[in-house]
């Protein structure tokens, strides 16, 4: 299993890769930008979930959703947007991989990043007060 900063230094590497796929007129790169915008979040949600008293393994994509669910700090009051965010960008990355006439637009790649703000704001604090070095990933 992949320890906490191994995450955050792969949430890193995917909001770097998504910047670089999203900059271009390329359709298709912005849309895989999304994607990779996702994976940047999940692996940050799993980083700071490592953290967390037990150790935490997700086997599936819903075993880190119901943590994030059953942790107020991840999913009530001002953190519900990290919840939320987390939820939409999934969603949305599922709809770039699996419908296959799906296009996003503008506004779909706009919420991306505001989705993956609120996941940032949200989780990095907590991590940069358990995880020795934290490095903020600027993927946007």
């Amino acid at each position: 299993m992949e320890d906490a900063s191994t995450h955050w230094r792969k949430s890193k590497a995917n909001g770097d890769f998504a910047i670089h796929l999203g900059a271009g007129d390329d359709e298709s790169g912005r849309a895989w930008s999304i994607v990779v915008r996702f994976y940047s979040a999940l692996h940050l949600v799993q980083a700071y979930l490592l953290t967390k008293g037990d150790r935490f393994e997700a086997k599936r994509h819903q075993d880190r959703e119901n943590a994030m669910r059953e942790a107020p700090e991840l999913s009530k009051g001002k953190a519900a947007r990290c919840y939320q965010g987390y939820r939409m960008l999934k969603d949305l990355s599922e709809q770039v991989r699996y419908e296959p006439g799906f296009r996003p637009r503008r506004e779909d790649f706009l919420s991306c990043l505001s989705n993956l703000e609120a996941v940032r704001s949200t989780v990095e604090p907590k991590l940069a007060d358990r995880l020795p070095h934290p490095e903020r990933p600027d993927g946007l």
